[in-house]
């Protein structure tokens, strides 16, 4: 039955064609490790990346989890893609899935990367909220989208909506409503220019 619903909520597959920037979205991190989602998606980010040789993988880290756990993230990713040869481009700590793209986005921007595709790799659940805001802050980049191999809850997670399928679910529907918001304040907030003297 989650299998259902999660293919209802989910947003299509999208196959890659050529990515410039691949994204695969964190889902923390205990002392001493990965949670096996987050792991899964730098191994998906390192096969797609071997197969588009000039892409970058960006990244985000969660500093939510414990105390510097933005730092592990960042260590323990940075040797899988160091190992494997992949250029990276880590955006520093965040908080949430908005905190991860926006400082993606803004990273890219720095880094002076104007992305034709951008690879987002995620779960089903979150997929339509990835994708919704991986849409508004890249607008000239096709969005191409492939589900993780792994499931991103955990029994063990420190977070409760990571505990369980239906809890993730339910968070991911919920959670499109703050999503919106903040859409809608960044459509407004292109549409106010600077006044002119």
């Amino acid at each position: 039955m989650l299998a259902l619903f999660n293919w209802l909520w989910a947003a299509p597959q999208v196959l890659p064609e050529d990515p410039e920037v691949i994204i695969p979205l964190g889902y923390a991190c205990w002392p001493g490790y990965l949670s096996r989602a987050t792991e899964a998606g730098i191994r998906d980010a390192i096969t797609f990346a071997h197969q588009s040789p000039h892409a970058v993988v960006s990244f985000a880290d969660g500093s939510h989890c414990f105390i510097r756990s933005d730092q592990f993230e960042l260590t323990a990713k940075s040797r899988m893609l160091l190992a494997a040869h992949v250029p990276f481009a880590p955006a520093g700590p965040v908080t949430n899935t908005i905190g991860e793209l926006q400082a993606i986005a803004k990273k890219l921007r720095e880094e002076k990367i104007e992305p034709r595709e951008v690879l987002l790799i995620v779960d089903m659940a979150h997929s339509r909220r990835v994708r919704y805001i991986a849409r508004r802050l890249f607008p000239q980049a096709r969005i191409s989208l492939m589900y993780l191999h792994e499931k991103p809850y955990q029994k063990e997670q420190l977070f409760f909506f990571l505990r369980g399928g239906w809890r993730w679910l339910f968070a991911n529907i919920v959670g499109m409503i703050p999503t919106a918001l903040w859409a809608l304040g960044l459509q407004r907030a292109s549409l106010i220019s600077e006044p002119k003297f």
